[in-house]
This record gives C-alpha cells, sequence and structure tokens, in this order.
C-alpha cells in the first residue's frame, strides 16, 4: 500500500510541476490542478488523469500512454483498496514484488505530455533500436522538445539526461537544430561558451557554425585562435570559418596567420581539407607570410638538418599556393651554401617535375633575370 501511494504521489508531482500542455482548456487544466492540491481529492484526481483518453484535438489526454498502461495503473489501484480496506482478496509478498518491477519499468513514463521528460522519455525510445528502426524521423519528437525546453536549465538536464542513449553525433545534430531556432539560440550558445570542452567540439563538428555561436564574443574568438585549439585538420576548418565571417579584427590577422603557420611548422605538415578553404587563407595573406618568412635565406638555410625534416610542411604548402614570380625569388636567393638538401631534391622531384610548374619556373626566372638556380635545364 505504502509503495502504492508513494507512487500516486510521485506522479502527482509530475503533473503539478508541469506546464498546461497545448489544446488544454484552461478551466479544465486549472481544476485538476486545484484537485491535486486537494489532500482529500488528489488521489483520484491522479488516477483520473491517468485513465483520460484524448478523444480528439480539442480534448488531449494528460499522459501519452498505452491503454494496457492505463488498466495496469487501475488493476494496482483495485490491490490498493484490497489492502487497505482488508477485503477478501490476498496480498502476498509476489504482489509487491511484481508492483515494483511495474514502477521500474514504467515510471518515467508517467510524464505529462508537453513535459520535459516527456521529450527525455521520447528520445530514449526513439534511440532503443528495440523500439525504433535506425533512422526513423526525430520530427514529430523534435518539435515537441522545443516547446518543452523554457530555459537554459532545461536544456543542460535534457543533455543529461539523454547522454547515455544518444551518440556524440546525434547530440551534436540536435544542439545545431536547436541554435538554427530563434527561440533557444540564446540558450544553446551560453551552454556551448559555458564548457570550453562543449564547445570545442561542437564547432570541430559543425566549423560553418561558428559565426553564430561566436559572432559577438571577440574574447572568446580570439581565445580559440590564439590558445585553445591545438591545430589540426578540424580545428583548422574553424579557424578558416573565423576568417570567411570576417570574425577575426583586421588588425589580428596576420598575427593569427603566423601562429597557424608556426603550429603547422612544429607539426611538421600542412593539413587542409580543400583548396576552397586554402583559398581563403591566402586571401588573407597566408602564403606571402610563408614565402616572406619560412623561404627567407635566413630561415630556410639556418639549421638546414630541422628544415630537412620539415620538407612536407614545405612541399605541401608550395602544392596548395602555386608557383608565382615572388615564390621563385624567394627560392632564388636561398637555394645555395646550405640550403637543405633533402628540401632541394623534393622541390625537384615533386613539384617541378610537374610539366606545367616546370613551365612557370622556366618563364619567371627569364622575366626576372634569373639563373636556372635549380638547374632543371
Amino acid at each position: 500500500m505504502l509503495s502504492y501511494i508513494a507512487f500516486i504521489q510521485a506522479v502527482r508531482n509530475n503533473l503539478l510541476n508541469s506546464v498546461m500542455p497545448s489544446g488544454f482548456k484552461e478551466s479544465r487544466w486549472k481544476a485538476s490542478m486545484d484537485n491535486l492540491r486537494n489532500e482529500s481529492k488528489w488521489d483520484s484526481e491522479v488516477v483520473d488523469c491517468i485513465k483520460k483518453r484524448a478523444t480528439g484535438s480539442a480534448d488531449p489526454a494528460f499522459f501519452e500512454l498505452p491503454d494496457t498502461l492505463r488498466d495496469d495503473v487501475c488493476y494496482w489501484r483495485n490491490r490498493r483498496n484490497d489492502c487497505a480496506y482488508y477485503k477478501d482478496s490476498e496480498i502476498t509478498l509476489s504482489h509487491v514484488a511484481a508492483f515494483w518491477v511495474f514502477m521500474m519499468d514504467n515510471y518515467n513514463k508517467f510524464t505529462p505530455i508537453g513535459s520535459l521528460m516527456q521529450s527525455v522519455n521520447d528520445y530514449k525510445r526513439h534511440y532503443d533500436l528495440s523500439i525504433t528502426p535506425k533512422g526513423a524521423s526525430t520530427d514529430k519528437i523534435f518539435k515537441r522538445l522545443c516547446l518543452a525546453i523554457k530555459t537554459e536549465d532545461d536544456l543542460l538536464q535534457f543533455l543529461k539526461e539523454t547522454d547515455s542513449c544518444m551518440g556524440y553525433e546525434d547530440q551534436i545534430l540536435l544542439l545545431h537544430d536547436l541554435l538554427m531556432d530563434e527561440r533557444h539560440k540564446t540558450k544553446v550558445v551560453s551552454v556551448l561558451v559555458n564548457k570550453l570542452k562543449r564547445l570545442k567540439m561542437y564547432l570541430m563538428a559543425i566549423p560553418t557554425d561558428v559565426s553564430v555561436v561566436l559572432g559577438n564574443n571577440a574574447e572568446m574568438t580570439r581565445k580559440l585562435w590564439y590558445d585553445d585549439f591545438q591545430l589540426s585538420a578540424r580545428c583548422v576548418n574553424v579557424y578558416v570559418e573565423m576568417l570567411r565571417a570576417k570574425m577575426i579584427p583586421q588588425g589580428e590577422i596576420k598575427e593569427s596567420l603566423e601562429l597557424f603557420l608556426k603550429h603547422e611548422y612544429q607539426r611538421g605538415a600542412f593539413y587542409i581539407d580543400s583548396q576552397e578553404d586554402f583559398k581563403v587563407l591566402e586571401e588573407n595573406g597566408l602564403y606571402d607570410i610563408f614565402i616572406e618568412e619560412y623561404l627567407s635565406k635566413d630561415f630556410v638555410c639556418n639549421n638546414p638538418g630541422e628544415k630537412c625534416h620539415k620538407t612536407d610542411f614545405y612541399i605541401s604548402l608550395i602544392r596548395r599556393g602555386g608557383i608565382s614570380d615572388k615564390l621563385i625569388k624567394a627560392l632564388s636567393e636561398s637555394v645555395k651554401g646550405s640550403f637543405p638538401y633533402t628540401l632541394e631534391d623534393r622541390l625537384k622531384d615533386e613539384i617541378f617535375n610537374v610539366k606545367e610548374n616546370k613551365e612557370k619556373y622556366d618563364k619567371s626566372i627569364a622575366q626576372q633575370g634569373l639563373k636556372d638556380f635549380l638547374h632543371l635545364g
């Protein structure tokens, strides 16, 4: 009997803590809430709310439950009455055990339509493959969730409650969809910015959202490109989107590009996903900075042994940036004396062995009055 009372009391609290779902008449909702607060009526009111089935859009149910579950509650209410009023039906330990199994299996389903916990349960059922096939649409439950989330705390609670059932990518896509909804944009931005690890993971997954998330946060934007990103190929995509969206002040662009090149040089390579992304970097001055600072004689001929281990950095950048008069001029002044022999060999074998590049080389040295410093013949 006490277990039953505790269960009904918990369902009562769920109802009292919920917001009136759409479709309800205010008078009807208020009457139910009043009865739930009445110490002599709340017990029967909870059961009536559970038993109530929808009869159309103008007369919705309190809970979205299968009829069998509504009938089960009535069954256990009758067993409670047997116990409370000393009826002839025998109540044994097996009844108590069976009722506890019923509670553990079903309690989370007794969440009013439109409540946050209903949305949590919706998503748990959606991502349970024994209930919902993989790839099924989330449109219906997403619309409910948009109505259920009222505050930033609601969003954080939802993420916490669904963390065990939703994959990382699924939660990222959900946050993206909420971010695109003006009702929830501010909440999502706050949730992301207040936890740096979550922000980084989100932006690495969807770099094009960086201007939406950080468009009005110059301090965090600088922090990411200057300090917090350990630049990898995916993080570079975020930096490129910052440049594309003009999020970095003009006076800080060169500083950011120099830092980016420094990271890439230290890694000994240069990776970027697409030529379009490289073009954004190039338009902001990256290739010119590379030629001026990394191909100058003072730099490239200093510690040539180190440069021989950094040839991937040089070759991949020159492949992306192409052959220009400025590149040829810089190389002509550096390829001499202590120029790293491994880099010189790779330039000949991997860059200027391409017919188009060789033609550009020949044309450039002729126009600039330079010698054939690479001896390409």
